[in-house]
């Protein structure tokens, strides 16, 4: 009678478990439940409903931009007329998919039947989306979305503001007042000049002369990222991947991680730049810090490929002083300038004495605006 009993309610404790842990996984399963059905609803949000938050991308809106016939959002000041959502939507034919990054995907398309473009639009798929997903566990993923559609709208503004030949041009911009569609002609977009990547194999096989050109457009591009009207940019994520050819010129195509600005600083040690070159802090700001760096990177991701090999005999005095200039970042971005143009004087000098013809379209012009020993390449 004992053995029976003690049988009894060891069954009744191993029932109460098994009901315990049913209630457990079901309570379990309806917060998953309601956590999707939050998500989906907070992904059928108006847009009004969204501008209720104040998230960075409604910020840069309400700062930037003013919204148009109650339909796309535009630039409140801009110096050029840029292409809107209507003649993106009728005028451009989409591609092949180019490559992704982790903010946003490109496409290759062409506009009114002419004039190849790259296509930019954000990528739902990329590494800035998953990781704010994974990291922020309140955000929705239409959260997440704008935060990704924020850098968006920072490298539209940085494209109307930059104007410069090797800085790739945008041709016009989307910003859709609903929420985006699926396909890239409906949704937040850019359309940029349309170049092709710079790696290495494709750089080496280069003519010296070409490889000069991209040189001499990175040096004009140092220099004037090193004052522009916007102060000192920094290139934060500078490699080849952010840079196209395009009809010949070198251009940088990513700006959405651009910044203005020497960073600050409150000892020595923040104004480090790499192991063994930093710049000084003056006044809480590390001086010079964006422009030496930009030279740094450009040596390390560029010059070992561009004038060093293959370099004229004549001319490997002139070269080996600039990439160790670049490499060490021991040279203003002017004087890299400056002795980038004597290396293309001397080297177009020889070429008149040694009797070799140089095809007219690759004679090196002088710039109207700098007149003084100022030329370039021009193809």
């Amino acid at each position: 009678m004992l053995y029976d009993c003690s049988r009894r309610l060891s069954s009744r404790s191993h029932q109460t478990r098994i009901v315990f842990v049913i209630i457990t996984c079901y309570s379990i399963g309806n917060i998953f439940f309601i956590r999707s059905m939050m998500r989906d609803r907070a992904n059928d949000m108006t847009s009004n409903d969204l501008e209720s938050k104040d998230s960075i991308y409604f910020l840069l809106l309400r700062k930037y931009f003013v919204l148009v016939n109650n339909t796309e959002y535009r630039l409140k000041t801009a110096n050029v007329s840029y292409i809107n959502c209507t003649t993106i939507a009728s005028s451009i034919t989409m591609g092949d998919y180019i490559a992704s990054g982790w903010t946003k995907s490109t496409y290759r398309g062409t506009f009114n039947g002419t004039t190849n473009v790259a296509v930019k639009v954000v990528n739902t798929d990329g590494h800035d989306i998953s990781e704010c997903l994974k990291k922020n566990f309140k955000k929705t993923s239409m959260d997440c979305r704008r935060d990704a559609s924020a850098k968006v709208l920072t490298e539209i503004l940085r494209h109307s503001w930059l104007d410069h030949s090797n800085i790739a041009k945008m041709y016009g911009y989307c910003i859709p007042k609903e929420r985006p569609s699926d396909t890239p002609t409906g949704s937040l977009a850019i359309i940029t000049e349309l170049g092709e990547p710079l790696d290495v194999i494709r750089l080496l096989r280069m003519t010296w002369e070409d490889r000069l050109r991209i040189s001499l457009g990175l040096a004009r591009l140092l220099s004037y990222m090193s004052d522009s009207i916007h102060g000192p940019m920094l290139v934060s994520d500078f490699r080849r991947q952010q840079f196209v050819l395009h009809d010949g010129e070198v251009k940088l195509s990513d700006l959405d991680d651009i910044g203005f600005g020497d960073p600050t600083c409150s000892k020595a040690v923040d104004c480090e730049i790499d192991k063994g070159i930093q710049v000084t802090c003056v006044s809480s700001h590390c001086r010079n810090f964006a422009e030496r760096s930009n030279i740094l990177k450009t040596g390390r991701h560029f010059m070992n490929f561009l004038l060093t090999p293959s370099a004229p005999r004549l001319l490997e005095r002139h070269v080996r002083h600039i990439v160790d200039a670049y490499q060490n970042a021991s040279w203003t971005a002017d004087k890299l300038l400056q002795e980038t143009k004597t290396i293309v004087e001397l080297f177009f000098e020889r070429h008149l004495q040694i009797g070799i013809k140089v095809v007219p379209q690759r004679l090196y012009q002088a710039q109207p605006e700098r007149p003084v020993r100022t030329l370039r390449l021009s193809l």
